[in-house]
């Protein structure tokens, strides 16, 4: 009945969202500026007109009032795409929506939303870097937190589930990651897991600028992106922060890139009349993270594809399927399954994919239907699908190479001796 929202979302909250849509639109402007009564435009809103909408079937011609023409816009899900060479941060393409004509944002540098799991790549690259986990890492639930201390180290009471405070799964569960491996935890999205390895960074005071939010914020200013302040708080190891997918897939290409981070670029080269080249574009790059880190991590993410929650890329039972080349992968799914997302990265293509809703009261009643292996995935299967069949383009069919001077036993544990996760170790900075 409250059809395109959630049939949880108050009535006022909905009210004025229409209201906020009224107001924006061409209609109410230049009839407010024609001097017409507000009760007069409103009953203007509520007549039937003739108009022409979008579908996906193409522009359709028809009869409605403009407030149930605002409603049928609503219910179209909004995707953006961008693929960028991680090497040289040359854009490759860049979709901003699904038709100008009708949504003119751009749902790729414009719009900012929660990116969910995407980010637990660089959760788990920070606490590699800083050296206080393996990828064989063992937790059990009760290193499923994220410790909060004061300003003398003592440590700061939640009336909230020891273990587990607020870091459950989608499905609202606390099973970890198969056998409480580290490894495990990104490949299967686990949240727990997630939070044991955010927890292992050590205890958070914001004053003092400890913990896993201000680890991985050093991270990520290092590849442009800035976190607000209020947003540096534990609950951001499961991406409640707002980013652009621009942002977002520039950073990712550092696993592709042995842990460099190439600015984007849009424009390569350009040329006079005569084809005389007059610029060239400059690569602003910065080494953010070790080259065996980003590997490592590279790693977990091909996992995500083979075994993980982006498995439906390989299988060939899915229209989408079928990608059986060397593909590295994260989904992502934000809350109340408003937002899915997935990023997929070859060699010489990295590529990040976001749907939702315009608001985040426009999503999915199931996380089922709502994650970003439903949501995102399918599209970068059908775009891949293309771009490996256009012999023209040419991509890489190669597996990812392996850094110059990679030693993998740094990252290798004897089963006897698996590390211990101590939260009052200070692990520095990196």
């Amino acid at each position: 009945k409250k059809h395109p929202f959630l049939k949880s979302t108050p009535d006022k909250t909905i009210k004025n969202h229409l209201r906020r849509r009224v107001k924006g639109s061409k209609r109410y402007t230049s009839l407010k500026r024609a001097g017409i009564p507000e009760s007069e435009i409103l009953k203007v809103f509520d007549s039937p007109k003739e108009m022409r909408v979008f579908t996906w079937k193409g522009e359709v011609d028809t009869v409605m009032t403009p407030n149930d023409s605002i409603i049928h816009m609503l219910s179209f899900l909004q995707s953006g795409l961008i693929s960028l060479e991680p090497k040289t941060g040359f854009v490759r393409a860049w979709v901003g929506g699904i038709n100008f004509k009708y949504f003119e944002d751009d749902q790729v540098k414009k719009v900012k939303r929660q990116v969910g799991s995407t980010i637990k790549p660089f959760i788990y690259a920070t606490a590699l870097e800083l050296g206080s986990v393996k990828p064989c890492t063992k937790f059990k639930k009760e290193d499923c937190q994220v410790v909060e201390v004061d300003n003398t180290g003592k440590i700061v009471e939640k009336d909230q589930n020891p273990y587990i405070p607020n870091f459950k799964n989608m499905d609202n569960s606390d099973w970890m990651a198969r056998d409480g491996l580290l490894a495990n935890g990104l490949i299967q999205s686990n949240n727990p897991t997630t939070a044991a390895v955010f927890g292992s960074m050590g205890p958070v005071n914001s004053s003092l600028e400890i913990g896993g939010p201000f680890q991985l914020d050093k991270l990520l200013k290092k590849m442009n992106i800035t976190i607000p302040p209020d947003q540096l708080v534990p609950s951001m190891c499961l991406g409640t922060m707002d980013l652009s997918l621009y942002e977002l897939v520039a950073a990712q290409c550092v696993f592709a890139n042995n842990g460099v981070y190439t600015k984007p670029t849009i424009i390569e080269r350009i040329e006079d009349r005569n084809g005389k080249v007059i610029y060239n574009a400059e690569q602003e790059t910065e080494q953010v993270l070790s080259p065996g880190v980003a590997y490592e991590v590279l790693k977990l993410m091909k996992g995500v594809v083979q075994r993980g929650t982006g498995a439906s890329l390989r299988g060939s039972y899915n229209p989408w399927g079928g990608i059986t080349y060397p593909t590295a992968g994260k989904t992502g799914t934000t809350q109340g399954n408003a937002v899915g997302l997935f990023m997929g990265l070859t060699p010489d293509l990295v590529t990040g994919v976001s749907t939702g809703g315009m608001f985040k009261e426009i999503a999915f009643e199931f996380t089922s239907d709502g994650q970003g292996a439903r949501m995102a995935l399918p599209i970068y299967g059908y775009y891949m699908q293309k771009i490996y069949a256009d012999l023209g383009i040419n991509i890489s069919k190669e597996d990812f190479m392996e850094p110059l001077n990679y030693i993998p036993e740094r990252f290798e544990c004897e089963e006897e001796t698996l590390p211990i996760i101590d939260i009052d170790t200070d692990f520095g900075e990196f």
